[in-house]
């Protein structure tokens, strides 16, 4: 599990944290600046519209089922619970919540997966993600990339047409990231938020580069993040960025 949120394939996870007085705050966290980013140069705290849609629909007992497709188009692979209010309600939510699979009840943080989406018979199954192919608005493959906002250097394989390859960034992130394939530049697709490139049946070598280089010091984060999972579950306490 460390390796999911470490490693260069990182994914992201959302903190839901319970205060004295029930209040719940919630952060998206990751190893980039920007989870996801608006702009590469001006991240969105917390995520912005999309987070703040998931995790109110997580909350709600008629959208919570939902919520788990938004975290995949996140690329959130685990929902964390902490704080030092009252977790039962909340827990006993989360428990009901399709696709979600509690991993650990410490008594300061309880830990949530979000599970692989299962294609139509079950025969594909494709986890939380940055970048993913999909078919019709389904995923269909996972796509390697690393924590530097979705850069990635892999071979698409030959299919069918229609296929379409998503970013989980904010849409700003087409301002300054490219999408090539075989070094033919492939143009963006806004759709409700979320960020797609069309890919030819034929496949080809992609290449994902958001634009601009990324220090060593804005990965610190994830460093922290990984230490937080995996040293800690139980862990401290920090701040969230947004209240819901």
């Amino acid at each position: 599990m460390s390796a999911q949120l470490t490693g260069p394939s990182a994914v992201r996870l959302l903190r839901l944290t319970i205060s004295d007085s029930g209040t719940i705050t919630y952060q998206l966290t990751g190893r980039e600046t920007g989870l996801p980013a608006t702009g590469l140069r001006q991240p969105v705290p917390s995520g912005g519209t999309q987070t703040a849609q998931a995790a109110t629909a997580l909350l709600q007992p008629d959208q919570a089922d939902a919520a788990t497709g938004q975290f995949r188009a996140l690329a959130v692979g685990f929902v964390i619970v902490d704080g030092p209010g009252s977790r039962s309600a909340i827990t006993d939510r989360l428990q009901s919540v399709a696709g979600l699979t509690q991993i650990s009840r410490a008594s300061r943080a309880a830990v949530w997966r979000v599970d692989p989406a299962i294609a139509d018979g079950g025969a594909v199954v494709v986890a939380s993600s940055r970048v993913w192919l999909e078919q019709n608005g389904q995923a269909i493959d996972a796509v390697p990339s690393t924590v530097a906002h979705a850069r990635s250097r892999t071979s698409i394989p030959a299919g069918p047409a229609g296929r379409d390859l998503v970013i989980a960034e904010g849409v700003g992130w087409r301002n300054h990231g490219t999408v090539t394939i075989d070094g033919h530049r492939v143009q963006p697709v806004v759709t409700d938020g979320r960020l797609s490139y069309p890919m030819p049946a034929s496949g080809g070598r992609l290449s994902i580069d958001p634009g601009i280089q990324h220090s060593a010091v804005t990965l610190g984060q994830g460093i922290f993040t990984g230490l937080l999972l995996f040293l800690a579950i139980p862990f401290g306490n920090r701040r969230s960025r947004r209240t819901l």
